[in-house]
């Protein structure tokens, strides 16, 4: 019985091995690896039964107590097999057919619950507006209105708010309300659908109860097409859903308090509106064109302050991207974007855009000192409600770079609680749990990130690289060829992870092709920036490339809490000790970190 137990531990690992390593290859769900070792450990205890009864002999199969099989089976033993083989087979069952029963009836409970079934009820989830009867390429007008009124209902206590970004990929599947209050959350959908022509504008909206798919609300409204009507029909809007959501915060039918007008001209406005959605592209042909609308909004209205602000959010970006800006040296651009952030605040100390840009300029201007800049974040979110997703994302940002993690963490799902759809708040939640070894976790983030954001390249690459980490190079290499298939404009974090994979794969020329056309995007391969130091240095490292990967990092710059970060992860263990690559890290590391 003895041997036959040895035996069938060592099968039983084979299986077990086997099963982990090619059903995943053969796109089989993660329950089949689950279920192969199910069987395996029920099939353990039938297996020491039929031991006990039987012996292997050269002359075939005995019974134990020395009479041939085929005599048969005293019924007491007949019994004992019997039952050993039932519970066998009962474990996987139970585990597996009981947990889907369980799941099941998870699912039959919350469907009795309207809240679990329908949303939070003081959730709502904004769909993003159609542009009725003008060109598609007018969006941006639209995409603006729903994004004010967005900002109007964020300011009122006790309502949660998704913005537009939230259900656009749902939407875009073409989900109905039921679905898109499901996934989200959300108890309320908030429809529209905007107007304009002959100088006038017309503003349709409609909400539904994701309970029970009835429309509980609905106006349409038109006015002269000026800033201060397009306002006022906002404010009807946000003030008639928040009634709908919780009327009792509103007392006598007393109006809700909203913020001043931005500007009273409709041209400063209108440019306004098309930075922001240039803005949100994040290419730098976008992000360049935003500076623009913005300084061509402020020169129609030179009291515009959010626009003065934006443009050096603007500016700011394009520096901390590591872009360059046409006719601008990064000095030249980082200067410019400090005086109008230091303009907007003195302009009005309550705007909450112009505390962001003065965070983020403050950043870019001290970027050993990240500490510097929060106070001015978390200004700018006391200012806005802490509604502003874009503010609450760059204070993580700056928490994680400070190596304030678990404050970091804490920001970024602040990000997903106002949008669960939000790919690159989960990234940085991946890069920290990659960065302190617990690559389990790092997991679990980056497979949430290419759920939501399966469009944006950046996400594949960061997936890509932790297959690589684990020893998935063939994974890698889907995963990076995806990244490059939807936006090869920027293919260095894409093409680093091929050259690791293909390194891997023992293909060392494919592997140096790779690494050689990521080198050749660089800007200026003699001073490569810090997101460049952290793919492509990282490849060179585990390519075994070693002298190449410190001259590397030593040219990289600039000596930031941001190359600090990225020179934390595992990927630079081989050259952790190297003095070369210890001083590097010495110079970056912020005055706070853990």
């Amino acid at each position: 019985m003895f041997r036959a137990a040895g035996l069938y531990l060592v099968a039983a690992w084979g299986v077990v091995e086997v099963s982990a390593t090619v059903f995943p290859l053969l796109g089989v769900g993660d329950w089949a690896p689950r279920l192969a070792l199910a069987l395996v450990a029920a099939g353990f205890p039938v297996a020491l039964w039929w031991a006990w009864l039987f012996d292997l002999q050269p002359t075939g199969i005995e019974a134990a107590n020395g009479e041939v099989s085929h005599k048969g089976l005293r019924w007491g033993q007949a019994s004992l097999v019997g039952a050993a083989t039932i519970v066998g087979l009962t474990i996987p069952a139970f585990l597996f057919l009981g947990r889907d029963a369980a799941s099941e009836a998870s699912i039959a409970t919350s469907a009795l619950s309207p809240v679990a079934a329908g949303g939070d009820m003081r959730t709502v989830a904004l769909v993003p507006f159609t542009q009725g009867g003008r060109d598609e390429q007018e969006s941006y007008f639209s995409e603006g209105v729903a994004d004010e009124i967005v900002s109007m209902l964020a300011r009122v206590d006790g309502i949660r708010v998704l913005g537009r970004a939230a259900a656009a990929r749902l939407v875009a599947n073409g989900s109905n309300p039921y679905d898109i209050g499901t996934e989200l959350g959300a108890g309320f959908i908030l429809e529209g659908t905007v107007w304009r022509a002959s100088g006038r504008v017309r503003l349709r909206t409609s909400l539904t109860d994701v309970r029970t798919l009835q429309v509980v609300w609905s106006d349409d409204l038109e006015r002269d097409l000026t800033v201060e009507n397009l306002f006022d029909v906002q404010r009807q809007v946000a003030t008639a859903v928040a009634h709908q959501l919780r009327d009792e915060l509103v007392e006598d039918g007393a109006p809700f308090r909203f913020g001043p007008l931005p500007t009273r001209d409709f041209g400063a406005f209108e440019r306004y509106l098309e930075g922001n959605a240039a803005m949100a592209r994040r290419t730098p042909a976008s992000v360049a064109q935003a500076i623009s609308n913005y300084r061509n909004a402020a020169a129609l209205d030179s009291a515009f302050v959010s626009a003065i602000a934006r443009e050096a959010y603007a500016s700011a970006l394009f520096i901390d991207w590591g872009w360059t800006y046409p006719g601008a040296t990064v000095e030249e651009l980082l200067a410019r974007a400090q005086d109008l952030a230091s303009r907007a605040l003195a302009m009005d100390s309550t705007n909450a855009d112009a505390w962001l840009a003065s965070a983020y300029t403050r950043f870019m201007a001290n970027r050993r000192r990240p500490e510097l800049s929060l106070p001015y974040f978390k200004r700018a979110l006391e200012l806005n409600g802490g509604a502003d997703a874009e503010a609450l994302y760059q204070y993580g940002q700056t928490l994680m770079v400070s190596g304030r993690y678990n404050d970091a963490i804490s920001a970024y799902h602040g990000v997903l609680a106002q949008d669960p759809t939000r790919a690159m708040a989960l990234v940085p939640m991946a890069t920290i749990s990659y960065r302190r070894g617990d690559l389990e976790q790092a997991w679990r983030w980056a497979d949430s990130a290419i759920v939501v954001g399966s469009e944006v390249p950046y996400v594949w690459a960061i997936h890509a690289n932790l297959r690589n980490s684990s020893g998935d190079p063939l994974g890698a290499l889907e995963d990076a060829r995806r990244a490059l298939s939807i936006d090869p404009s920027y293919g260095i974090p894409a093409r680093s992870a091929l050259a690791v994979a293909y390194y891997q794969l023992g293909d060392q020329a494919r592997a140096n092709a790779e690494l050689e056309r990521a080198l050749i995007e660089l800007p200026d391969a003699q001073a490569p920036g810090q997101t460049d130091a952290l793919f492509i240095g990282g490849a060179l490292v585990r390519m075994g490339r070693v002298q190449e990967a410190l001259d590397f990092v030593e040219r990289a710059g600039p000596r930031s809490a941001l190359l600090w970060f990225y020179l934390q992860y595992p990927d630079f263990d081989a050259i952790r000790n190297e003095p070369r690559f210890a001083a590097v890290v010495a110079e970056a590391k912020p005055n706070e970190s853990d």
